[in-house]
């Protein structure tokens, strides 16, 4: 089968090796073992192909406020 291979796979095979043999916190215990159906995966490839974007000026007008720009020149007080 082809896939990416999964960092979660690696983590857990070092477990086994650390110093401390204390309990750990799973971080990836959301993450099914086994790959994604080919649907979810090509809807996620068509999804990620499409122009998406979001900036700074965006973030600003949706909190309500409207950015100034300024147009380049001299600094305020030239010699």
């Amino acid at each position: 089968m082809r896939q990416i291979d999964s960092p979660i796979g690696a983590a857990y095979e070092v477990l086994e090796y650390r110093a401390r043999k204390r309990d750990l916190l799973d971080l990836a215990q959301a993450a099914p073992r086994y790959p994604a159906a080919p649907e979810v995966i090509e809807h996620i490839g068509t999804v990620a192909r499409q122009p998406h974007y979001f900036n700074h000026d965006m973030w600003l007008r949706m909190n309500g406020i409207r950015p100034v720009y300024l147009e380049p020149g001299p600094t305020c007080c030239r010699p």
